[in-house]
């Protein structure tokens, strides 16, 4: 509702400022006939009509330039080019937005980013660049090829142990398909080593810090 008053008074500001804009053009056309053979005092007055016809105009444009601020306020804008993914938003309409409130969730159509947790003794072998593979649960049956964008610096507790979270970007998804909060498995290549070092390296990690901790 005050973004409609507000537009309105910037309709009627834009027409002041065009009729102060003629005024001021018409003030200044009669200082300069009066420059061409009147009397000083006709020539005093004349410029202090100009200068009030100036002054004027800087205030229309001032006031002119406040109401269009405010009006930007009351728009809001995606920070990214995008899509929004929530449903009826058409019943938001009049409702009424405090500080910090949550209107809709946008989706850019940038690579989307899939967050994945990997227990602390899986990170080491990871590199950015790696390769990755990502399938959802709503699209099982469709992969989605990616890469490592970024790896969490800190790791953090959850329920099968100290883990970190990996950024893996998809490279070929249509945005179509993924929403936020979708959920799947996730695979990322470390290198190629034999089966059974594979196999083995639960125990070998067993013996190189279980079994060294025992010791003094």
């Amino acid at each position: 509702k005050q973004a409609a008053v507000d537009r309105l008074r910037i309709l009627e500001q834009q027409t002041q400022v065009v009729i102060q804009n003629k005024a001021l053009a018409e003030a200044e056309a009669q200082l300069q006939l009066l420059l061409n053979g009147s009397t000083a005092e006709e020539i005093e007055m004349a410029r202090q009509e100009v200068a009030e016809a100036e002054a004027a105009l800087r205030r229309l444009r001032q006031s002119l330039e406040h109401s269009e601020a405010r009006l930007s306020g009351t728009r809001l804008r995606m920070p990214f080019s995008g899509y929004l993914v929530d449903a009826y938003l058409n019943q938001k309409v009049g409702l009424y937005l405090t500080e910090g409130t949550t209107f809709a969730t946008a989706q850019a159509k940038r690579r989307p980013l899939v967050e994945m947790v990997l227990p602390e003794s899986e990170v080491a072998a990871l590199k950015v660049g790696a390769a990755a593979e990502i399938r959802l649960l709503a699209h099982a049956e469709q992969p989605f090829p990616g890469r490592v964008a970024a790896i969490e610096p800190t790791g953090s507790a959850t329920a099968f142990g100290q883990s970190f979270k990996v950024l893996v970007e998809l490279l070929d998804a249509e945005g179509a398909l993924l929403r936020p909060g979708m959920t799947g498995y996730g695979k990322i290549e470390s290198g190629h080593k034999p089966l059974y070092i594979q196999l083995s390296r639960p125990l070998a990690r067993f013996a190189a810090i279980e079994l060294w901790s025992w010791f003094p």
